[in-house]
């Protein structure tokens, strides 16, 4: 067992998902491939997808938030659902106010390994000599570092005779969607009437449109009506008939990313559940927090390990009520902070802030429809999962849970992440120190269908046989290395979209070659070298360094523990101090004695006591703040200042001047000693004058 010196660094991964496109209950969705640009990528890419949901007495209304970023009229969004919709629009603010309050809290507690001194130093209490206390806690030692810290339309639908049917059942504008509502026999027929009407919607996607087709279901497209800007894009509400909700994910493959994050939040009777997939807990060892939170990365690590189809229960409770996160209180209603007035609108619920919030009206909306929801169902519960396009070969459906309601609230979870920081210089085998730091980063790396090694230039992916390494932006909105097949799950080009290969201009890969993968550009690495992410256009292929292997995605910082560590080197105590053993318990602390780090024996001579006599002519203010000036000693050097007792000369005409120069006595205060020395050279060398 080791006495750790803990610093507690604690975060909340609020807001940490980056927002979606989706739908429905099904409630998923799709951005239509769009047209790409003549010189530009095909960029049509779900990095995380959030969708809100609310189930009562047969009916469902999903939110649906639309993310998109290029041509306002290249904009095309597709997504299944069971029966016609009412539509309407939902505040964005929704999602961000929604996740804010219910995120998980990590908690990582970065504890030191580095042993405690071995040595402390103690000093003689001031004497009480009658005028004042002048005592310095008498008894009390003092430690410079004795805690271990490491501080160190209207289509009519008709056909050809014989052939299958499209059925247009609803088309509106709902703000700036042109919106229509229509099923079919034949997943072909309904992409030629979508595109013939001016929706963005791809033949390669036909594939994943027929299974729902052929189980009855509908779907609702939208575009951009004329002159309307991408900024103009909102979240979309559909409320239909449905015993529970679903999430399409196999439409969402066609154009997602590596590692996509679906949240699903619910509001409902009671608790819901995912039906017929396992809950997956993450948290415990596989959490760190180095550089990045790897929260996500781990979360992928650990639903790949329960078979690639887990979530992960978030939050389980009474539904929040606020969208804002008030610890303070500042948002009760007597405004005890003082929030009103100041032109921004941090408490939108609150009437004190009825003017600064007039300008925002869709925040005001939003924690409005959050207080509804709330009102309206007793139970909330959160779900996510992450998963690559090549794992979304089927669409969960939440059920009421059978085991009833949890009182989780929100996900909290912490780790211990230990370190020897502070103490590098100590670590008996620096080599093998510097080995295991160079791999840490591995903590924030998932390769998925690879492994994460060390290499010349940082860590890296080593993928498996049929699969190359891809950058992509995580939720954190750094950019990440993973491993993908290395055909794209949708052949794009299949449906007609002739893509400008990725690859073209791309520098050359040193022991390796860049791959176009679905229209971005991935790195195929040579044996021996990995992917590393380096800052270039491509990932490099750098050689491995390490030969073990991490699946990444975990807390490696346990290999510490295995190394030996010395005890520290001890400090300066000043003139008056001497060093003392510590007296740890040789089975507590886990430290090596190094003969380098190990006192002189004579900085452990206990000097005489002092007395009022030796204080008085000292030329000191006598104020007892000897052991002060430990603060401003100069720690860094070993070797204390050690007293000595000056040899008499033998002058019997010294020694008839009061003893002054006679230095047998105790120094005062660092100076008296030399001070003394000095005023005996004077006397003599006048006597020698005379």
């Amino acid at each position: 067992m080791r006495i750790l010196g803990n610093l507690f660094a604690a975060f909340l991964l609020g807001g940490l998902y980056v927002l979606w496109d989706a739908a429905a209950a099904l409630a998923c969705g799709c951005l239509a491939p769009p047209l790409p640009l003549p010189d530009s990528d095909f960029a049509v890419n779900q990095q995380a997808e959030q969708i809100i949901f609310a189930s009562e007495d047969g009916t469902v209304t999903a939110h649906v938030l639309i993310r998109y970023a290029g041509d306002p009229e290249q904009f095309g969004w597709l997504v299944p659902v069971p029966a016609v919709p009412e539509l309407d629009l939902t505040p964005p603010e929704l999602f961000g106010m929604l996740d804010n309050v219910t995120a998980p809290e990590l908690g990582v507690f970065e504890s030191s390994l580095c042993p405690p001194p071995r040595w402390h130093c103690e000093w003689h209490p001031e004497p009480d000599c009658g005028d004042r206390d002048h005592s310095i806690d008498g008894g009390a030692s003092f430690d410079g570092d004795d805690s271990g810290d490491g501080d160190s339309g209207d289509g009519d639908g008709d056909g050809a005779f014989g052939a299958p049917r499209v059925d247009v059942l609803q088309r509106q504008v709902i703000g700036s969607y042109d919106t229509v509502v229509l099923g079919g026999a034949g997943a072909q027929e309904v992409v030629d009437w979508l595109n013939d009407e001016g929706f963005i919607v791809n033949d390669t996607m036909t594939p994943f449109m027929q299974p729902y087709l052929d189980e009855g279901m509908l779907f609702v497209a939208a575009k951009l009506v004329p002159g309307a800007d991408s900024d103009e894009i909102r979240p979309l509400q559909m409320r239909y008939a449905a015993d529970q909700p679903m999430i399409p994910l196999q439409l969402t493959a066609v154009a997602a990313e590596p590692h996509l994050t679906v949240t699903a939040y619910i509001f409902g009777e009671a608790d819901f559940r995912v039906e017929d997939h396992p809950e997956v807990e993450v948290g415990g060892l596989s959490l760190d927090r180095n550089d990045r939170v790897n929260y996500p990365m781990a979360m992928a690590r650990a639903i790949d390990e329960a078979g690639g189809d887990g979530f992960v229960r978030e939050y389980a409770g009474e539904p929040p009520r606020s969208g804002v996160n008030d610890p303070g209180g500042c948002c009760d209603e007597d405004d005890f902070c003082g929030l009103a007035g100041d032109g921004v609108c941090q408490c939108p619920g609150a009437d004190f802030e009825a003017d600064d919030c007039a300008e925002e009206e869709d925040l005001v909306a939003a924690q409005r429809m959050m207080g509804e929801l709330a009102d309206k169902h007793p139970r909330f519960t959160r779900w996510t999962t992450r998963l690559s396009p090549e794992e979304m070969t089927f669409d969960p459906r939440f059920e009421l849970d059978p085991d009833g309601n949890r009182d989780q609230a929100a996900l909290r979870t912490s780790v211990g992440r230990l370190h020897l920081l502070g103490c590098e210089d100590d670590v008996v085998d620096r080599p093998a120190y510097d080995a295991i730091v160079a791999v840490q980063d591995c903590a924030a790396v998932y390769c998925g269908a690879g492994v994460c090694v060390g290499t010349e230039a940082g860590v890296g992916c080593a993928c498996d046989n049929g699969f190359v390494a891809r950058r992509f932006t995580d939720l954190d909105g750094q950019p990440s290395v993973t491993c993908v097949p290395d055909e794209a799950m949708v052949d794009l080009a299949a449906g007609g979209i002739q893509l400008r290969n990725a690859c073209e201009g791309m520098p050359d890969v040193l022991s390796g070659s860049c791959l176009d993968v679905g229209g971005f550009a991935a790195t195929g690495c040579q044996a021996g070298t990995a992917a590393v992410d380096t800052g270039g256009e491509l990932l490099d292929c750098a050689p491995i360094t390490d030969v073990d292997q991490r699946p990444g995605g975990s807390d490696y910082s346990a290999a510490f523990t295995e190394l030996d560590v010395c005890f520290p080197k001890p400090g300066s105590c000043g003139v008056d101090g001497w060093l003392v053993e510590s007296g740890w318990d040789d089975d507590s602390i886990v430290g090596v004695v190094c003969e380098e780090n190990e006192p002189h024996e004579s900085w452990t001579i206990a000097p005489p006591e002092p007395t009022c006599s030796d204080r008085r002519s000292s030329g000191g203010d006598g104020d007892g703040d000897d052991a002060a000036d430990l603060d401003d000693a100069d720690v860094s050097d070993p070797r204390p200042e050690m007293r000595t007792e000056a040899e008499p000369d033998g002058d019997a005409e010294d020694e008839e001047d009061g003893g002054l120069c006679s230095a047998g006595g105790r120094g005062h205060g660092g100076l008296a000693l030399p001070l003394a020395l000095a005023f005996c050279l004077l006397l003599m060398r006048r006597r020698r004058l005379a």
